[in-house]
């Protein structure tokens, strides 16, 4: 189908499903060399309720992630989120960590601490491991613990198609404290890296809108409540259901280790604010990352309009260590004298008082520290 008719084939599929669903939809849509057609879709509700600033700040953002198929790969140094993850302050995004990657977090907002553990399984697949203490919002002193496990995969890569592309779980088998799912894109160019998504769950609880895949599979528009049991089941049924909603954001290297992000959060958090934990007065993070050492970072943020974060993120890798190996041949053994009474011989000084006994001292050590590469002057 020649290019011309491809566009507006496409734009009329895509007017009458958004006509059918109820939906406007965006698309920027751009022909790579090989003459194939690409798209890239924002949603937003064309309801009251919701500012079209967002849909054009979605929109616009997904836009960007349209480059050059083989285009050069992520140039941005790898940052950490506030959840221990990469992506941007609070929200994630596609990039992964190196294979066989390690990482600590501790990240703080509003007396929640994360503490998480994340590891790069595969290059493709990364899982993580959370802890998280919160006030409980209820009675006064009192705080809720919860374990969560995440995981992301990757399903294309930027040196192949132009930008990264994940899907992602958040909190899959916790008591969904933080139960969330999500895809995004990330796209590196020179010092910055932009990133757009959709989310579902928390990710999806501010801004939201119908769930686009409810359009194909009606259950989806809605999302089930509670727990199995006392949690700590992947909550299957849940994955991928309710209302949706837009996020993304900016990240820019400012120095050769200050990095500043902005981000547009789909975060809600609507439960800490009932519990007047603190105040979501604005969608729009701002933060500071400080690259202390190559594996090793510190962020300040300033969160939601009302709230300060922190985090701090140390990595590891065996396949990079600190001090690395070698195949090299081992020094010279040091061997230690037997005991006096054993050899008394070894411990006398006789040898001091024989003729020229500097250079011959200095004659054996030469020629032990010559195999080494050294030299005794």
């Amino acid at each position: 189908m020649p290019a011309t008719s491809a566009r507006r084939h496409a734009e009329s599929r895509g007017a009458a499903l958004a006509q059918g669903a109820g939906w406007a939809m965006v698309f920027a849509v751009r022909f790579a060399d090989f003459g194939g057609l690409h798209l890239f879709a924002g949603f937003a509700p064309i309801t009251a309720g919701v500012a079209r600033a967002r849909l054009a700040v979605g929109a616009a953002a997904l836009a960007l992630l349209a480059g050059s198929v083989g285009a050069s790969a992520q140039t941005v140094p790898l940052r950490y989120n506030g959840f221990g993850l990469p992506g941007l302050i609070d929200m994630p995004s596609a990039r992964m960590m190196p294979d066989a990657e390690i990482a600590a977090s501790l990240g703080t907002i509003a007396n929640h601490v994360r503490l998480t553990a994340a590891f790069q399984v595969t290059p493709w697949a990364l899982g993580a491991f959370r802890y998280s203490v919160r006030p409980n919002g209820v009675t006064v002193g009192q705080t809720d613990h919860d374990r969560s496990i995440d995981v992301r995969l990757r399903f294309a890569r930027q040196d192949e198609i132009g930008f990264d592309a994940v899907v992602g779980i958040r909190d899959m088998a916790g008591v969904t404290k933080f139960s969330s799912e999500y895809v995004a894109f990330t796209r590196s160019t020179g010092p910055a890296e932009w990133t757009a998504g959709m989310g579902w769950g928390r990710l999806g609880s501010y801004g939201s809108f119908r769930n686009p895949l409810a359009v194909l599979f009606p259950s989806f528009a809605t999302r089930p409540s509670g727990t199995t049991g006392r949690g700590g089941i992947p909550e299957v049924g849940r994955w991928f259901h309710g209302p949706a909603a837009l996020f993304g954001g900016v990240s820019w290297q400012i120095g050769p280790r200050l990095k500043g992000i902005v981000e547009y959060s789909s975060d809600a958090y609507a439960t800490e604010t009932a519990n007047g934990v603190f105040t979501h007065r604005s969608p729009l993070n701002f933060a500071l990352s400080w690259q202390i050492d190559p594996s090793a970072s510190a962020t300040l943020a300033w969160m939601y309009g009302d709230t300060i974060g922190l985090g701090f993120t140390a990595t590891i890798n065996p396949e990079r260590p600190p001090a690395p190996g070698s195949l090299a041949r081992a020094p010279q053994p040091v061997v230690p004298r037997p005991s006096p009474w054993v050899v008394p011989a070894a411990w006398s000084i006789a040898w001091t008082r024989q003729p020229q006994a500097e250079a011959v001292l200095r004659d054996n050590l030469a020629k032990l520290f010559a195999p080494e590469g050294l030299r005794l002057d």
